[in-house]
């Protein structure tokens, strides 16, 4: 006697399984700038229990430049500040763990505005380069990221120090020396000691290793003011409009813009006609920066508070000019000092 089993199988062929993956990639969005990062979150939905997420993965799909997309992998992911206004297209794709696929995408605008980055230092009224902004100079922009806001890091500084050392190996010998460049947020030793602000009280110096004598770039509005880092034998060479240092600020109302601290290098500064070797020497320095040179990142702001990009002592190796710090490793009592990662780009 034969018998027939209906209504238990649990082969693959069941109609029900092999239905995809929910995939919904957000709502498009109309963005203006300037903006430091833009949010792109995604759901997925399965219709049966027995089947999960297997994999995440998002791509650009166009857009008028590539952009340089973070957390690629994760239903919430970012990507960082485009070179260029515009439509950009990103598609969200799930694999279950059946191997089935799901896809969506969303469209995100990228407008020109008339607001600026908030700024916070004088060395420079505005940020050189705006993306969409016509007419803007050469610059090269890091980003650093923190975990918690940049006043956080302000209300609890407390003492004039060098703050921050973002370190090129272009060399690629794990060692600052001939052939690298470095770029430094320094305290001048005459800034006020009773209320001190690591942003708005700082400078910008740029270095690099020439036959063996270290050279400092350091803007001409503050060659009056002694560096509390300033290297015994180094040479000083002053120029005019070397760099902006501010609190990145779009108008996208998200809180984590209030994290972000920009630092833009002038590429093309103004130098006396005696210096324009050795400056010229240092600006070729920061055009040889490229996507993929290891760099180094330590922030300190008292003897007992640092955290570092990727480690103290080491380079990153990476692909992208993005670095991020996956631990939450910052020694000390003052948790300002959490960095999350560094981006940086050539404008």
């Amino acid at each position: 006697m034969a018998v027939l089993l209906v209504g238990c199988s649990t082969d693959a062929d069941d109609w029900d399984k092999k239905k995809q993956p929910e995939v919904h990639a957000g709502d498009d969005q109309v963005i203006s700038t300037p903006i430091t990062t833009v949010a792109l979150q995604g759901k997925v939905t399965h219709h049966l229990d027995m089947y999960d997420t297997k994999s995440v993965q998002w791509r650009q799909s166009s857009g008028p430049s590539q952009v340089t997309l973070l957390d690629a992998d994760e239903l919430s992911a970012r990507f960082i500040y485009p070179d260029q206004v515009g439509e950009y297209v990103f598609e969200l794709t799930v694999t279950d763990t059946g191997n089935r696929k799901g896809s969506d995408s969303v469209k995100i605008i990228i407008n020109t505005a008339e607001t600026s980055t908030k700024t916070m230092v004088g060395m420079q009224s505005a940020p050189f380069s705006i993306p969409g902004q016509a007419n803007a100079p050469a610059v090269f922009e890091m980003l650093l990221h923190f975990r918690h806001p940049l006043a956080q890091v302000n209300d609890s500084f407390t003492l004039a120090q060098p703050a921050l050392t973002i370190t090129y190996d272009i060399n690629h010998n794990a060692m600052f020396d001939d052939g690298d460049i470095r770029f430094r947020v320094l305290q001048p030793a005459t800034a006020e000691p009773l209320s001190p602000n690591w942003i708005s009280d700082s400078r910008l110096i740029v270095e690099s290793m020439l036959h063996g004598t270290l050279y400092q770039l350091q803007d001409h509005a503050f060659s009056n003011q002694v560096h509390t880092s300033q290297s015994k034998g180094s040479v000083v060479l002053n120029v005019k409009r070397l760099g902006w240092l501010g609190q990145a600020q779009g108008t996208t109302g998200e809180k984590t813009l209030d994290s972000v601290f920009a630092i833009q290098v002038n590429k093309t500064p103004e130098h006396s006609l005696q210096d324009a070797e050795q400056v010229g020497a240092l600006l070729a320095r920061v055009n040889e920066i490229k996507t993929d040179t290891p760099v180094q990142v330590a922030m300190m702001l008292s003897a007992d508070s640092a955290d570092y990009i990727p480690g103290e002592g080491v380079y990153s190796q990476h692909a992208q000019a993005v670095v991020s710090d996956l631990q939450d490793d910052y020694t000390g009592l003052n948790s300002g000092v959490d960095l999350t990662a560094l981006i940086y780009l050539h404008h």
